[in-house]
């Protein structure tokens, strides 16, 4: 009889033990959901704020080159023509031979490859397609070359059968060096505007704010179209009136302020 009640009095024990031990865990995790800080205490050391902020600058600029793409296409002649002969081809290539010639010395316009491929009309009767452009890039100081130009294509189709010619308008543009100066620029006023921005931060939050993340965008050049159609290079060609170009950059800064 004693020793069944003493094995039942160990039982017991062991049960006090094992349920002691599982309240005491029962508490700790109830004190640690209440105070996660106290049991994280590598996770903060120091009371930091971040802080975000977009910057923006801009620049205005005035377009240095100007951009026109005189294109080429089929006269009525061709445009009728069924189908080519070998000498109505080697008539076309002889021409933008001439045309290409001409744009390469002039240095200042390059292209000029062509295309003439048949097409089914509505009428379904077939008729020739002509393609072909010239990109020019043109400063102030070249705009008499630029004119010399078109005057030599023009005498040159003058008695072509088969090419016609389209002058079209400038497009304002900036030169490769004005917007490497405008970049750098834009990059020294958001440089400045960074670090007035911490120290304004600064002296709001009374603590020490430096830039740790910085995300640069920037604008395209806008290329607006300048001006009327220069409908013959005969009639004299003059450059429109440039207007100043906005550029805009901008940064996503990230700061942190300890």
């Amino acid at each position: 009889m004693k020793s069944i009640f003493g094995a039942l009095t160990g039982v017991l024990l062991v049960l006090f033990f094992v349920a002691g031990a599982m309240f005491d865990e029962f508490i700790h995790k109830i004190k640690a959901s209440e105070n996660p800080a106290s049991v994280q205490t590598s996770a903060i050391k120091e009371d930091a704020v971040e802080v975000s902020a977009n910057i923006e600058a801009n620049v205005k600029i005035t377009p240095s080159l100007f951009v026109a793409h005189p294109s080429f296409y089929a006269s009525d002649e061709l445009k009728n023509k069924p189908e080519l002969t070998s000498e109505d081809k080697a008539a076309i290539n002889a021409t933008f031979a001439r045309i290409t010639e001409l744009a390469a010395k002039s240095g200042i316009c390059t292209g000029g490859a062509y295309q003439v491929y048949p097409v089914r009309s509505k009428d379904d009767a077939t008729k020739q397609w002509l393609a072909a452009s010239l990109e020019c890039k043109i400063t102030r100081e070249k705009l008499n070359d630029y004119s010399n130009l078109m005057n030599e294509i023009e005498k040159t189709l003058a008695s072509d059968k088969f090419v016609r010619a389209d002058l079209a308008a400038f497009e304002q543009s900036v030169s490769e060096e004005d917007a490497a100066k405008a970049r750098t620029e834009l990059e020294s006023k958001i440089f400045a505007k960074i670090a007035e921005n911490a120290n304004a931060l600064s002296e709001k939050l009374g603590k020490k704010c430096e830039a740790r993340k910085i995300a640069y965008s920037q604008s395209a050049w806008h290329l607006a179209r300048a001006g009327a159609n220069l409908m013959s290079a005969k009639d004299g060609t003059t450059l429109p009136i440039a207007r100043d170009e906005k550029q805009t950059m901008s940064a996503d800064v990230t700061y942190i302020c300890r």
